[in-house]
């Protein structure tokens, strides 16, 4: 995967501000805007790869899927702190998924308190909802859009806003997916209050597909989690 270079890099920040994206972890956003040049969702149709030197995390500003150290590299990947999600993908692969709190409703001033069970499948949802695909491909119709991973995974969606019930491994959630505009928005909700949102927009020039994830409700002094990811299309 190429890196942007000086100029595609400046192009890339421009992007995401205009998008009200923070790459430094220090401002947390709601909602990106619609960039600047319209596209007709035809356009998302194509195959991706993902580019781990301009994807990031926005609670550290630091790579996505940050080098493992020798340690690291000799065995398993650490399992996942209590309430967080590890460096393992979906289940129990070990091919992306930054470190981060999941976000959940559960915790302090919730009062319930969650069960290491709760706990658990809490953070096996955010887990296997959060996989990095190192290469996909999106197939776009009139009423849906079908993701398929490079694993062969295939997922339809219809873009109607509407609830449907979808599974990942061993996580069950409801996806609600809409075209905005230039933008495909999904809401995703699972147990004990899991959110999360992902927007899809392309670049001015249609080469570049940025994702941008983030996990849980927008809270008063409280930084939101979530992902900035940048795809290159595959000619």
């Amino acid at each position: 995967m190429a890196s942007l270079g000086r100029l595609g890099t400046v192009g890339l920040l421009a992007t995401l501000i205009a998008a009200g994206v923070s790459l430094g972890g220090q401002q947390q956003v709601e909602e990106p805007v619609v960039p600047a040049v319209a596209h007709d969702k035809s356009e998302f149709a194509g195959t991706w790869d993902y580019n781990a030197e301009e994807s990031i995390n926005i609670q550290t500003g630091r790579q996505e899927q940050r080098p493992r150290s020798a340690t690291q590299r000799g065995g398993a990947a650490p399992p996942p702190t209590t309430g967080g999600v590890g460096r393992t993908g979906v289940g129990g692969s070990t091919r992306g998924g930054g470190e981060f709190g999941a976000g959940g409703g559960l915790g302090p001033g919730s009062g319930v308190g969650p069960t290491p069970e709760m706990l658990r499948e809490s953070r096996d949802m955010a887990r296997d909802l959060l996989e990095v695909a190192e290469r996909f491909t999106l197939a776009v119709s009139d009423d849906g859009v079908t993701v398929t991973d490079d694993l062969g995974r295939q997922r339809t969606y219809l873009t109607n806003n509407r609830k449907e019930k979808h599974q990942i491994a061993a996580s069950r959630f409801e996806v609600r997916s809409e075209w905005q505009d230039s933008q495909l928005r999904q809401f995703i909700e699972g147990a004990f209050d899991f959110k999360m949102s992902q927007t899809y927009f392309l670049s001015p020039d249609g080469r570049r597909l940025f994702l941008i994830i983030r996990v849980g409700e927008v809270r008063r002094n409280r930084p939101q989690t979530g992902f900035n990811r940048v795809y290159d299309r595959v000619d």
